[in-house]
């Protein structure tokens, strides 16, 4: 299943890649969202089938993802239920990502195995994951109460469009959705901090199979109403169209 909706996010990405179309109308944050889902599978894709000789570095691209996932998230919920453009100030958004990646990149990736084996016998690694992953976790927790409680202030607002049954409807279940990926990383992460790693190992699979599910639960509803991902047309308003003068004398 996890490799399923890895190819999955790859035939999305190359869909808007080479179809202008869909690129002109499709929600700029929905590909984001895909491309951190990729990203998310990526790194436990690579070690599974044992690329570069399965190294567990290569988890750590998985981790890339962390503090860009909430983010996503909620300019996604913002930009659909809102009817908002892209902003640059948007960006603002995926600095603590940024920042997390450099930081995990320069602790983790790019440290000679020495390091990394003196890190575990002293136990920093172990106190290092645990910060990162309860600031992760804390971050995106943040992000979903966000945009929950946007999507339930616009829910009445949403009622005026035409695809308002099924726009609500995929809004809802996939917050729900969610959320319910987020509690299951939190029940890691408390697991793991009691060093009950045998536990951990078995319900850990749990993050990446509710990664596949969003992204198959996303081209579900992708496939039913294509319309709902597609950006609102920006309508210029229309010179004079509240004066109260006769069409000959405003011609």
């Amino acid at each position: 299943l996890v490799y399923f909706g890895f190819l999955q996010c790859i035939f999305l990405l190359v869909i808007y890649t080479f179809s202008s179309e869909i690129k002109k109308s499709l929600n700029p944050y929905l590909i984001a969202f895909i491309v951190v889902l990729f990203l998310g599978l990526l790194g436990r894709v690579l070690h599974s089938l044992h690329v570069f000789g399965a190294s567990y570095k290569l988890l750590a691209i998985s981790e890339y993802a962390t503090f860009l996932f909430g983010a996503t998230v909620y300019l996604l919920t913002k930009s659909s239920v809102t009817g908002v453009q892209f902003s640059i100030r948007d960006l603002i958004h995926y600095v603590p990502g940024l920042a997390y990646i450099i930081v995990i990149s320069i602790y983790f990736v790019f440290a000679p195995p020495s390091v990394i084996s003196a890190r575990v016998q002293s136990g920093e690694l172990f106190r290092a994951v645990l910060l990162f992953m309860g600031t992760g976790l804390l971050v995106n927790f943040s992000y979903w109460i966000l945009s929950f409680r946007l999507f339930l202030r616009f829910k009445h607002e949403l009622s005026n469009e035409v695809s308002f049954a099924v726009k609500s409807r995929f809004f809802q279940s996939f917050l729900i959705a969610i959320g319910v990926c987020l509690v299951c990383w939190l029940v890691v992460y408390i697991v793991g901090a009691f060093e009950q790693t045998w536990i951990e190992r078995r319900i850990r699979p749990t993050i990446w199979l509710g990664l596949a599910y969003l992204i198959l639960f996303i081209s579900y509803y992708m496939t039913k109403d294509p319309q709902l991902f597609k950006l609102a047309p920006i309508v210029a308003p229309k010179k004079y169209a509240q004066s109260k003068l006769t069409s000959p004398e405003l011609d």
